[in-house]
């Protein structure tokens, strides 16, 4: 049992799918003028899954699914379909330009990709890149989706088009413990300082940060969750998965309330807001911030951008029964490590200050290296490097940078990932901080 529990885990999906089965009519999804209960959500997945399954043959030994669609309903029972049917999703904007996303299918190899309404609209520019053949699944329902696919059958007759199968994957037959090294998903990072970079995640390593961010924060199937982030930025993962394990309501956006963030937390009566610390000078600067005005919240946390003693000020203000959590952390380290609560009673810190990034996750550890990578003093700025569980398997296909920002620790039994970050230790206050990025890396020869 106890190799066991070192080899396997809970998978990403496990909570879910529990939830589905025992509460099928609560309300998983909430578009406002749209809900989308368990029960409907987890047969939709099913049938996406057994939809991956049937086509095997031209999905072949690939690990990744493909997935071209926004928040929609479609969108998020891809993941969960994808994930039931043992491969590792790779999300794929329709925002993007498209040598981006033809850069992300090569690279990744991906040979299926399911696609919604709004994907449908980018095949035909899409697929004309591509001589190899590709497997499109229409997850859309709508008659002009269907149309174009119609069309794009005929114009492309290199790649393969399929629907969604209309017999869901046997719930019995799904996989709830799995190795805990087998992937999850792949994300792309921005490419800011060069080529984007393919993160792969694992199950284990999201199990662990699911694991334990539900217990610190109490969520409940009570809880209403914000939606902020894109199926492509890691912090998504955070808004779907926690909320899904513990039977909670998603409420993701309408485009119109993407300008009146105010609008939307107080008409999806949001009790927990997640979002980068620069919505918080949107709101400021678009006079929708006021006293109590997010009085429902339960919990506000802030991760992806140094947040601003200012912004917590002011955020505290506006919704002041919430705890109000700076959370800090990376794609190569799942979503986020490390978390400092805010208390405005013992805060004497200057409007221009960041506010400090707290202690590591139960598991993770962050060291804070000099130059020579050696441990500094108390008090002294190093570059932070964070170990664990949660820390990423590597980069796709490239060893060389996975050598060059991973390496393992022995006296830790730990592998850990070079942030960039510069940062120290407040002893006095017992809590890290950070500072911005490092500009002169160097580089290591161990993994």
């Amino acid at each position: 049992m106890n190799n066991l529990a070192k080899t396997y885990c809970r998978a990403l999906h496990a909570g879910f799918f529990d939830r589905a089965e025992f509460h099928p009519d609560d309300i998983a999804l909430d578009f406002g003028n749209r809900i989308c209960k368990y029960g409907e959500l987890s047969m939709l997945s099913l049938r996406i899954a057994n939809t991956i399954e049937t086509c095997r043959n031209g999905v072949g030994m690939s690990k990744w699914v493909g997935i071209l669609a926004n928040k929609t309903i479609q969108g998020y029972a891809s993941i969960l379909g994808i994930l039931c049917s043992g491969k590792g999703y790779l999300p794929l904007s329709c925002d993007a330009p498209i040598s981006q996303l033809v850069d992300m299918i090569e690279r990744s190899k991906t040979k299926l990709l399911l696609v919604d309404e709004d994907g449908v609209e980018l095949l035909s520019e899409l697929l004309a890149q591509f001589d190899r053949p590709l497997t499109i699944c229409l997850v859309a329902d709508s008659d002009s989706a269907h149309l174009e696919v119609r069309l794009l059958r005929e114009k492309f007759k290199q790649h393969a088009f399929a629907n969604v199968s209309s017999v869901a994957k046997d719930l019995a037959s799904l996989n709830i413990m799995v190795q805990r090294e087998t992937p999850a998903y792949l994300l792309f990072t921005s490419g800011n300082t060069g080529r984007p970079k393919g993160v792969v995640v694992s199950h284990g390593n999201v199990r662990h940060f699911l694991d334990f961010v539900i217990v610190q924060f109490a969520f409940t199937s009570k809880d209403r969750f914000s939606q902020n982030f894109e199926f492509t930025f890691d912090l998504s993962v955070f808004d779907i998965f926690v909320s899904l394990e513990v039977g909670a309501c998603i409420c993701p956006p309408s485009a119109g309330y993407k300008f009146f963030p105010n609008r939307y937390i107080k008409r999806s009566r949001l009790t927990v807001w997640f979002s980068l610390p620069s919505a918080v000078n949107s709101m400021l600067a678009a006079q929708q911030l006021s006293s109590d005005i997010f009085c429902g919240l339960r919990y506000s946390l802030f991760c992806g951008e140094p947040l601003a003693v200012k912004a917590a000020r002011l955020w505290h203000n506006a919704a002041g029964n919430s705890e109000l959590v700076n959370l800090y952390g990376s794609t190569e380290a799942t979503i986020c490590c490390t978390a400092y609560t805010w208390d405005p009673l013992e805060n004497k810190y200057e409007d221009e200050c960041i506010v400090p990034i707290g202690r590591p996750f139960w598991g993770s550890h962050v060291k804070v290296l000099d130059e020579k990578l050696l441990p500094v003093t108390d008090g002294q700025i190093g570059e932070l490097w964070v170990g664990g569980p949660q820390v990423a398997l590597g980069y796709l296909d490239d060893l060389s940078e996975t050598q060059l920002q991973f390496a393992y620790d022995e006296e830790l039994k730990s592998r850990f990932y070079r942030t960039g970050d510069k940062g120290f230790y407040d002893v006095n206050r017992d809590h890290l901080c950070f500072l911005g990025k490092v500009e002169h890396p160097v580089k290591i020869d161990a993994i």
